[in-house]
């Protein structure tokens, strides 16, 4: 998987259930540019997380 390669760049940044507070999540927006830590780890979450991608998705904001 592409994702793969990226893994053990990546896991520094990926949470385990048990260490979330959800009440203490602050989400906000990441231009996401090629070639960049970001771009490893979305390319990581995406070949693992439960929520289907699709071509538009993320670009509907």
């Amino acid at each position: 998987m592409k994702g793969q390669k990226h893994k053990t760049e990546v896991e520094k940044y990926i949470a385990q259930p048990s260490d979330i507070d959800i009440s203490k999540v602050n989400p906000y927006l990441v231009m996401v540019e090629s070639k960049e830590d970001h771009q490893q780890l979305w390319s990581y979450a995406t070949n693992y997380w439960s929520i289907p991608v699709t071509v538009g998705y993320g670009r509907r904001i």
